[in-house]
């Protein structure tokens, strides 16, 4: 057998793509030396966003799987979060802000049972959904809680946690929904096809069971632990890379600021209590004695006398209160607003220069961004307890659906919409105008409007007839002439 000679070790042969570039590049730089010049500029151009920089190298990620960093540092992101939430009046205000855009007093309900034809059964639809609401007032499992207090305890819990955890929960034959903190998932029980504390098929990450602990939150049973099957848990967590098991907090981004912004916080108020409250220093020869006046109070300011010898020089920015807090503040703010999706107005309170046209685009983008949390939360929170609630309503007896268990029934009787809370229009009267014109023209849906308003078509147009007959029944005339709204229609010349 022939053995290969070793290469030199300093000779460089130019791989497949490299010499793909040399016969590019010369067509332009006939010149060798010109070429390899041009060429290892272009390498090193092309892979500069690799290169380590000194403020990189201590945070580097190496290239992890996604559940890496979520099992190290998971539990501590939340901990951090719950006590600046605890702390901080400007970070539990934007939590609370995002959670009434996200959620509000939560979504509407309207269920959607339909004929062979494709037409409403609108008798089938009021049972259902007198049903499900007398359910949703005390849907918790501590008979108390009901299922728009789950809903905002949701939105909120993965927003400081990262995670929000429930239970399908059978007892005394009713069905509930137990809630749980995120941190009841064992995360120490890790093994074969087990990550922290839920196990999972490795060919589809499909998870299986969940391991529990202290799920009731009381001393005697705080050790206790047990598993569930997955079909029983709702787990929702942002999920940003695929297979990944485990939710951590968005404002993971925002901990080191926040903790900055305190201790910021805490300077700027200790600078302003030294401006405010010590009117001046004084070095006096005979403080030293015995019966020498330490301090003087003036009303609420004091006059400090210092021993003999002493002096005191105020640091730059102590003698008199900055603005860098308010713009630190805004900054801070300002990030929030970009990670919690919410409009920055909304988080600081801050309403200053703001006209029609930037609050209708804050409206709209707004909206924009929340339609996929909002389909999230359908999706995943919403049907899943609708469709269990239906089944052991109808088992129980409580709800009476013909053929429900037939081939079809289930999806039939289970059909119905979620209405998210409405965000309100800042120029109503523009508005519908546009909703009625388009209507008029056979280009838009009226209901589609109502639905976007977090109402049930059905319930205001019953509403409106009832108000019609009372208005009668009293004997009240109103004015049934058209307002000129005074909004000019753009039309173009061949109109």
């Amino acid at each position: 057998m022939k053995i290969r000679e070793a290469e030199p070790v300093n000779e460089y042969k130019p791989n497949i793509i490299e010499r793909g570039w040399d016969r590019l590049i010369g067509i332009f730089y006939p010149a060798k030396e010109l070429r390899n010049i041009q060429l290892r500029q272009i390498v090193k151009r092309s892979y500069a966003g690799a290169k380590l920089t000194p403020s990189l190298k201590e945070y580097w990620n190496s290239g992890t799987d996604p559940n890496s960093d979520i099992r190290q540092d998971r539990q501590k992101v939340a901990n951090r979060v719950r006590q600046l939430v605890r702390d901080m009046p400007w970070l539990d205000g934007a939590i609370t802000a995002a959670t009434d855009y996200k959620i509000g007093e939560g979504f509407n309900f309207k269920p959607a049972v339909t004929d062979e034809q494709g037409k409403m059964i609108r008798e089938v639809n009021m049972k259902i959904k007198d049903a499900f609401l007398f359910w949703c007032e005390k849907a918790g499992a501590n008979n108390r809680d009901t299922f728009g207090d789950l809903q905002r305890l949701a939105v909120r819990q993965m927003i400081e946690c990262g995670e929000a955890l429930y239970i399908h929960r059978i007892r005394n034959r009713k069905y509930s929904i137990l809630t749980l903190e995120p941190d009841c998932i064992d995360s120490s029980m890790d093994g074969t096809n087990t990550d922290q504390g839920i196990e999972y098929d490795p060919e589809t990450n499909e998870f299986k069971r969940y391991h529990l602990v202290n799920s009731l939150s009381n001393l005697e049973k705080a050790d206790k632990k047990f598993s569930i099957n997955a079909e029983n848990v709702i787990h929702l967590y942002r999920q940003l890379r695929p297979w990944q098991r485990r939710g951590i907090s968005p404002l993971v981004q925002t901990i080191l600021i926040a903790g900055d912004l305190d201790e910021f916080l805490s300077g700027e108020m200790s600078a302003q209590q030294m401006a405010s409250r010590w009117l001046a220093f004084i070095t006096d020869p005979d403080a030293n004695s015995v019966n020498a006046e330490i301090s003087t109070v003036l009303e609420n300011l004091t006059i400090e006398t210092l021993p003999a010898g002493k002096a005191i020089q105020l640091a730059p920015g102590a003698e008199r209160p900055t603005l860098g807090l308010e713009t630190f503040q805004k900054i801070f703010l300002r990030i929030l607003s970009v990670i919690l999706r919410v409009p920055y107005s909304a988080i600081a309170s801050d309403y200053q220069q703001l006209n029609y046209n930037t609050l209708r685009e804050i409206r709209n983008n707004t909206i924009h961004r929340l339609k996929p949390e909002w389909a999230y939360l359908t999706n995943h929170f919403h049907n899943p307890i609708y469709r269990r609630w239906m089944d052991y309503a109808v088992l129980s007896g409580d709800l009476d659906l013909p053929g429900y268990f037939t081939p079809g029934g289930q999806r039939r009787y289970q059909r119905c919409f979620w209405m998210p809370p409405g965000i309100e229009s800042v120029d109503v009267l523009r508005d519908i105008k546009g909703v009625v014109t388009a209507a008029d023209r056979g280009m838009y849906d009226p209901q589609d409007w109502i639905m976007s308003q977090g109402e049930d078509p059905e319930e205001v147009l019953s509403g409106i007839r009832e108000f019609q007959d009372l208005v009668k029944q009293f004997g009240i005339e109103l004015s049934g002439q058209k307002e000129d709204t005074n909004i000019q229609e753009t039309t173009s010349e061949d109109d």
